[in-house]
């Protein structure tokens, strides 16, 4: 080299270059400045080199992205509450660990956009996550068209933990099952507000297929509906009900709406989303009468000239338990305001059994109303009343029962197990290995916090394999212990699956992931069919996972319906890769094949 060092070529060039990021990621590569600096001088220092030399050179260039081992996987499922099909969702985490959480590249977790509805995050490995010492932390999920929700997730083993979210529309035309949703265009007021004919609104009638629940709003001659600050409706008026009942409804309900203040579930009998409108956009909160008091008939019945909201149930378990109180229980009476994810209780009321139908009336425009609605700050998206069972009889605790489950088929299966009672829906997925096994209901449902259940009524727990469903009673989910044997499925057949993400011919990945650790990638799957939930491939069902420069490979066992598409998701972070496949007529060996560019490798 000359003087003055510019004179003959000047190569720097890293052969065989690895580069290891033990809590970085492929995402912190991409916007490495120090690397971006890096490779900005090796092209600087290339303008007068031998670019062949350099070409060549860059064919060994690889670079090397190591995740760090996370000892406890979170894995989450967004799901929307009418057909299970997944959910795009910003998801926001708080509580008092929420600074134990990592991300799948091991850096704290923030908010995340989680486009595909799936997401998998880590506990830092300096926690032990134990019954004694859970991991508690909250996520909040809100999405364009959905009532926003929120779950309490307590971690408390080492391993996969799972949680799911369930968001219900806010189209109230939206089928969910366990509701039932109408909009109305009859009412017409005045240029004073005052409501002109009597009209009554109500959602369908109960029906097996939909809901056990319905809603009548009954609104005189005379009344005038009017907002929060006491101006009127004029003009046409929208209105829109749906009614939840107390089992398969309440999956559809927001979070807000039936959680307490200390986090547990209320005993919810019922609720009824209201929203009444005129056409610039006023919504209505109370209804000033027209013509004074009218006769009253009775406590909780309304007076003639009063507007009223009647929620009535033929639910099972809410007659059982009306029945089992003596035909009548008083009520909380609630006003969840989606607009600002308020909950105050307005007022309380009996719930009756009458006609073999559970009743409960809201009066609206009364001198003496049964509610309190100045408690009602923004009914802009409406408002959803529930009434929620309260007084003795009334228990807390986490689904402590045993359940000692038989498995008939001999080879692990994984079923969805639902929890239905009064003010209870929770389901979830669990691996029952070949020999059975005893499990408390926690356990199955993957629902460790504190609950409220009904002294002496009766739960029902399903076990769903396959779409061939089991029952058994449960009197008390919170102690005891119960039996159940799982559906025998001759269609179910033991598959050794091998799900790889696979750069194709001779490609391989621009960064290369070690197989130390691939904790944070995990496969979820479920069957085509409508109605199927989503399944995590849990670690006990995983036998191994690799990693090479041009492949990420998952081998596990699993139970499938034969001859049967399933969709398959491989996760990593916030980013999936889809695909569905047919299962073969008969047990062995499968495989299924993942795009790498889905969860963020790019092929090369």
């Amino acid at each position: 080299m000359s003087d003055s060092g510019f004179d003959s070529c000047v190569l720097i060039l890293f052969t065989d270059f690895q580069f290891l990021k033990g809590n970085g990621s492929m995402k912190s590569f991409r916007k490495h400045p120090l690397l971006i600096l890096v490779f900005g001088f090796i092209v600087f220092q290339m303008s007068a080199c031998d670019f062949q030399a350099a070409e060549d050179a860059f064919d060994d260039f690889n670079i090397i992205i190591g995740l760090d081992p996370i000892n406890t996987v979170v894995n989450g499922i967004i799901v929307d509450a009418s057909d299970g099909d997944l959910v795009s969702a910003e998801l926001t985490f708080g509580g008092g660990d929420v600074s134990t959480l990592i991300d799948a590249y091991s850096d704290p977790l923030e908010d995340q956009n989680v486009e595909d509805g799936l997401i998998t995050f880590g506990i830092r490995n300096s926690i032990v996550p134990s019954p004694s010492n859970p991991v508690v932390f909250t996520v909040r999920a809100t999405a364009d068209g959905y009532f926003s929700t929120s779950k309490t997730i307590s971690v408390t083993k080492v391993g996969d933990a799972v949680f799911q979210l369930v968001m219900a529309q806010n189209n109230v035309t939206d089928t969910i099952p366990g509701t039932d949703g109408q909009v109305d265009n009859q009412i017409a007021t005045n240029s004073s507000g005052v409501v002109q004919q009597a009209v009554t609104i109500q959602t369908q009638a109960p029906a097996p297929s939909q809901t056990q629940a319905q809603v009548t709003v009954v609104v005189p001659a005379g009344s005038t509906p009017v907002t929060a600050n006491g101006t009127p409706l004029v003009g046409q008026i929208t209105t829109q009900l749906r009614a939840y009942d107390s089992g398969s409804g309440l999956a559809a309900l927001p979070s807000g709406a039936i959680t307490s203040t200390d986090g547990t579930n209320q005993a919810i009998a019922g609720a009824t989303f209201f929203k009444m409108e005129d056409q610039v956009g006023n919504v209505a909160v109370n209804f000033q009468s027209g013509s004074g008091k009218g006769f009253s008939k009775g406590s909780t019945i309304c007076d003639t000239n009063d507007t009223s909201i009647l929620m009535a149930s033929t639910d099972a378990a809410l007659l059982g338990a009306l029945t089992l109180l003596g035909g009548s229980a008083p009520a909380n009476v609630f006003a969840y305001q989606p607009a600002n994810d308020t909950n105050p209780q307005v007022g309380t009321l009996s719930l009756t059994l009458i006609s073999g139908r559970a009743e409960a009336e809201i009066c609206l425009g009364t001198v003496s109303p049964n509610i309190d609605t100045s408690l009602i700050t923004d009914a802009s998206g409406g408002i959803i009343y529930t009434f929620a069972l309260t007084g003795a009889g009334i228990s807390t605790g986490t689904l402590d029962n045993m359940v000692t489950i038989t498995n008939p088929s001999g080879s692990p299966v994984t079923p969805e197990f639902t929890l239905v009672g009064l003010g209870m829906n929770p389901s979830g997925n669990k691996l029952i290995p070949g020999v059975g096994g005893s499990f408390p209901i926690s356990d199955l449902m993957g629902e460790t916090n504190s609950v409220t259940v009904l002294d002496g009524s009766t739960y029902v727990l399903t076990a769903d394999v396959g779409g061939t469903s089991t029952a058994v009673d449960i009197s008390n989910p919170l102690s005891g212990s119960s039996n159940l044997s799982l559906p025998s499925t001759s269609n179910l057949v033991l598959l050794d699956v091998t799900a790889s993400v696979q750069c194709s011919g001779n490609l391989e990945f621009d960064v290369q992931v070690t197989d130390e650790s691939l904790d944070a990638v995990t496969v979820f799957y479920r069957a085509t069919t409508p109605g199927s939930s989503w399944t995590l491939l849990p670690g006990s069902a995983i036998t191994s996972k690799s990693a090479n420069q041009s492949s990420i490979i998952i081998t596990g066992t699993i139970s499938l319906l034969i001859s049967t598409f399933y969709e398959f998701r491989g996760v990593l972070g916030t980013d999936s890769s889809v695909t569905t496949e047919q299962t073969p007529a008969a047990a062995g060996a499968w495989s299924i094949t993942m795009d790498p560019n889905d969860i963020g490798f790019d092929c090369s």
